[in-house]
């Protein structure tokens, strides 16, 4: 992959380049709080089976927006202290409602610009802790060095039909309220579903 130009701390940059991801221990109890009150105060769910929810897929434009902006602007004190010379393409919610639907399906992020010439990266900031138990995401490490450029929802993967041998290389990241989970969107992922009869967010 192409070497990372946007990070401020070079050795955060090699880490990344070297294995695919990282946590850091970088997000204040206070931003937590704001980015619950969002949530708490956009979003009700009601379904005992459990499902994936992204904020991003909402057909209503004024929401995807105002959600985008509020994150934003949550996260801008931290994007500009820890990165240079990036654009920010956008902020969302992911939320895995408790159920036997929940699990994520394994993939790897689609391709959101000129992979030969840029790196892109995922910025993963859970609302709680995250374990096995409530859907935390399992990587493979080293794996964003397959598939680039080209990569669509439009056509399978292509370990479509070796899933179940690729998942034995992931490994789960656990962690803890304020950490952040950064990676490469070539990396290969997926989480389990939540079984803890709460929402993950």
């Amino acid at each position: 992959p192409a070497k990372y130009t946007i990070f401020r701390n070079d050795l955060w940059a090699d880490d990344i380049h070297e294995n695919g991801f990282m946590k850091a221990n970088i997000i204040e109890p206070a931003t937590i709080k704001y980015l619950e009150d969002i949530f708490v105060n956009t979003h009700s769910f009601n379904d005992d089976k459990g499902g994936m929810f992204y904020s991003v897929y909402s057909r209503d434009l004024a929401y995807r927006k105002k959600i985008n902006d509020e994150i934003g602007r949550a996260l801008a004190p931290y994007i500009e202290k820890y990165f240079h010379d990036y654009k920010v393409v956008l902020n969302s919610f992911v939320v895995k409602v408790s159920g036997p639907e929940s699990e994520f399906a394994l993939h790897q992020d689609t391709t959101g610009l000129d992979e030969l010439k840029f790196s892109p990266i995922n910025i993963w900031i859970p609302l709680q802790d995250v374990d096995e138990t409530n859907g935390c995401l399992f990587l493979m490490q080293k794996s964003h060095r397959f598939f680039s450029p080209y990569r669509s929802i439009s056509f399978p993967t292509p370990f479509e039909h070796i899933q179940e041998t690729v998942k034995q290389y992931l490994q789960p990241v656990e962690m803890k309220t304020g950490e952040a989970l950064i990676f490469d969107n070539r990396v290969i992922h997926h989480s389990f579903k939540n079984q803890t009869g709460k929402t993950r967010i």
